[in-house]
């Protein structure tokens, strides 16, 4: 961890209502109470990335993770395809989300592996712009549209947002867009 976050930590336990149960590992820690930084990233995982590498979640130290709603529809609808590896890879994707939330733990809100300096959150929508006309014409990729459009709108929120995806076109479809986009080597991450 970097000093100016392990000040900022040590300044709510000092001044403010935060509790000491926060920086446990799997203890949901308010997003908002987290400093906002030019060097803190937000990942967005697409679900090929959790499919490749269910464990992925653990691999983007002294960031933030985020997966969109989407992507866990996706893992759903995945673990029911008679390919072994596919549905293995997506039932044990959904084990290590719920394994992050823990039994308190708001994935809504975040949840902070302290170890790893890594807050992990599940992400929606606002709704379509710039994309919002082929998500409304029955496309085929929809789903990669709705991941991309999540990711898109937490650039409000967060001054560098990444999508990580290894489906190669949805990273161009991201850069067209705007949005910066990379593919995932195991725990390689710029």
């Amino acid at each position: 961890m970097n000093k100016k976050y392990l000040w900022y930590v040590h300044f709510l336990l000092k001044h403010t209502h935060v509790h000491s149960n926060w920086l446990v590992y799997n203890k949901p820690f308010p997003p908002h109470l987290l400093p906002r930084s030019s060097m803190r990233k937000l990942y967005v995982i697409d679900t090929s990335v959790l499919i490749h590498d269910p464990e992925c979640l653990y691999k983007f130290k002294g960031n933030d993770v985020a997966i969109p709603i989407f992507v866990i529809i996706e893992l759903d609808d995945l673990k029911e395809r008679k390919r072994g590896k596919v549905a293995h890879a997506s039932r044990q994707a959904s084990r290590t989300i719920q394994e992050i939330q823990g039994t308190d733990g708001d994935l809504q809100k975040g949840v902070l592996l302290a170890e790893q300096d890594i807050n992990v959150k599940v992400i929606g929508t606002t709704g379509g712009v710039g994309i919002q006309a082929l998500q409304e014409n029955n496309n085929p990729r929809k789903m990669d549209l709705w991941i991309m459009q999540s990711a898109l709108d937490m650039r409000q929120q967060y001054d560098k947002v990444v999508l990580v995806s290894k489906d190669l076109n949805l990273r161009l479809l991201s850069k067209g867009e705007g949005l910066e986009a990379e593919d995932y080597e195991n725990d390689k991450t710029n």
